[in-house]
């Protein structure tokens, strides 16, 4: 099953592709380590409370959506806020073929972590983005409560991470009246991007800046970041992708009609 990569998950080192409905492979088998019983129930235990808490709260809600794309139908999010903060932020997830499957959510914690929080038939899946570090990746099971770390690779680590971000930059987009405090950092390249149409690419997120060329239609590229700032091309709104290939490094709209995550369905 493919979740929204929104384009959800991503490339090389083992890592999925999402489209702009953003997708993450899961875990295999042989990457999963840890039970509770290992010592890292101190560290699940609270995140799984808190986002449970988040669950049962009656908190305001802001309701949005991002228009059906090429590839998927109308992607509806809902955010849950707290004086005027960011909480809660859920969101449609698609299978093959774009149609509208369930949904996936992000938890903003108290203490700066976010997760991202993946629902399947008997398990749950959360990446835990550690402020200023990394990712911890773990399942849970939902008849037994055991939950298993999943080991990310360090060379996989950036790939992952960019997904994560890039996910989370393509939905925040519709709500430019809440302050999200997510960093904003550089990648390294690692997650792949294919273009599906002729795509101009400019020296820095601004239209009127110097036009360095187009990228062509399957070329790929590496995702470095993005500018949250939104430009319409071509009819299309979206935020600025900061990416790069071997011959050219610049900023392009990050429309999942010009621009996705590259998978094993739209790479061939």
């Amino acid at each position: 099953m493919k979740l929204f990569q929104l384009v959800l998950l991503l490339s090389s080192a083992g890592i999925i592709s999402c489209q702009s409905n953003n997708v993450t492979k899961q875990p295999q088998k042989d990457t999963i380590q840890s039970k509770p019983q290992d010592g890292h129930s101190e560290f699940v235990d609270p995140i799984v409370k808190e986002i449970e808490n988040i669950d049962n709260a009656d908190l305001p809600i802001l309701d949005s959506y991002l228009p059906p794309t090429k590839s998927t139908d109308t992607l509806f999010i809902v955010l849950n806020y707290k004086n005027g903060a960011p909480v809660k932020l859920e969101y449609t997830t698609f299978e093959d073929g774009g149609a509208a499957y369930g949904t996936s959510s992000f938890y903003f914690l108290k203490d700066g972590k976010i997760v991202h929080k993946y629902n399947y038939d008997s398990y749950d899946s959360y990446q835990v983005y550690m402020p200023g570090k990394a990712l911890i990746w773990f399942t849970r099971n939902k008849d037994d409560k055991q939950y298993k770390i999943t080991d990310i690779p360090a060379d996989g680590m950036d790939a992952y991470l960019a997904a994560f971000m890039k996910n989370l930059n393509d939905l925040i987009q519709v709500f430019p009246q809440i302050k999200f405090n997510i960093p904003q950092m550089e990648h390294h390249g690692d997650l792949l991007l294919i273009v599906f149409a002729p795509l101009k690419i400019y020296e820095s997120p601004d239209t009127t800046s110097k036009l360095l060329g187009t990228l062509e239609t399957r070329d790929r590229v590496g995702f470095v970041g993005v500018n949250n700032k939104k430009v319409t091309i071509e009819e299309k709104t979206w935020i600025w992708y900061h990416v790069r290939s071997r011959t050219i490094e610049g900023w392009v709209i990050g429309h999942p009609d010009f621009i996705q995550e590259l998978n094993d369905e739209n790479g061939d």
